[in-house]
């Protein structure tokens, strides 16, 4: 079955990348407590999945509204009434439930995923988030100074161009790789291609962001080396964050060997874009 949009891919590796922090963290998935920011596509996929493998979804909100209940909340029935109400079904529901939006990023939670918007997580709330990780499915939620402050702290932050590139990813792959392969992918190698980024930043001393940052930028060097040519406009590409899918040495068995594509999205910022780099897979039989 077809996947009709590129919301449940990103999911899937937001997911593949909570799980691969959670390993190292040695947080158990089943007891695990997650704070969704934006119940879009994307959060409702993800709310789903997570409750498939036992976490509990404990707050959530869309743009009007957030809701709390530390015994979890219904992952099914609550994507159900987005789609028949919309998406200020929170505004109307819930009411002994309801916490200020800002309230959601400090929640005592395991993992925190913003997935609404860029800059969530700034400077002035950043010393307030109690997450012990911290997985974005949003472009640029987190600011740079913010970072370095939940560093200091001891979360553990993940990129955000690592943890969202299955909507770019997984739609490339859609056309040669059927959509049960596509999940297990993500779940499982791409987990550990993940999991060996973290293990490594903490071996450096380092952020994951940074050196994920440094493995892209040395990826996208060598592609262009290679091929002769730059990549196409990867200064002026729709605005979102800029993608780096990680190859080299962190690549799992799928990932070498294999002819390389190349795609490109410029950053919020319009900085220097960066490369996406994944593998051409082999079409379905």
């Amino acid at each position: 079955m077809r996947i009709p949009d590129s919301a449940y891919y990103t999911a899937l590796s937001v997911l593949g990348a909570i799980r691969a922090a959670c390993e190292v963290r040695g947080t158990e998935m089943s007891r695990a407590t997650v704070a969704i920011e934006g119940l879009g596509h994307v959060g409702t996929h993800l709310a789903q999945e997570l409750a498939r493998l036992g976490a509990r979804v404990v707050a959530i909100s869309t743009r009007g509204a957030a809701i709390h209940d530390r015994s979890g909340l219904d992952a099914a029935e609550l994507p159900r009434l987005r789609s028949l109400e919309g998406d200020d079904f929170l505004q109307r529901r819930f009411l002994d439930r309801r916490i200020a939006k800002n309230e959601l990023l400090e929640l005592d939670v395991d993992v925190l995923v913003p997935a609404a918007r860029p800059r969530s997580i700034h400077e002035g709330n950043a010393a307030r988030i109690r997450a012990r990780i911290v997985a974005p499915a949003a472009n640029c939620p987190i600011v740079t100074v913010a970072e370095e402050v939940l560093q200091r702290n001891g979360v553990l932050v993940l990129p955000d161009f690592v943890c969202n590139l299955g909507g770019i990813y997984g739609s490339r792959l859609e056309a040669r790789v059927a959509n049960e392969r596509i999940r297990d992918l993500f779940l499982n190698e791409y987990r550990q291609v993940v999991r060996r980024l973290i293990t490594r930043a903490m071996q450096e001393g380092c952020t994951p962001t940074a050196l994920a940052t440094r493995i892209a930028e040395a990826n996208h060097q060598r592609i262009v080396s290679r091929d002769g040519r730059r990549l196409p406009k990867l200064r002026r590409a729709v605005g979102l964050a800029g993608l780096r899918v990680l190859d080299g040495p962190l690549a799992p068995g799928w990932l070498t060997d294999r002819r390389l594509f190349h795609w490109a999205k410029g950053n919020l910022a319009g900085s220097v874009g960066r490369a996406v780099v994944a593998p051409s897979a082999p079409r379905r039989p």
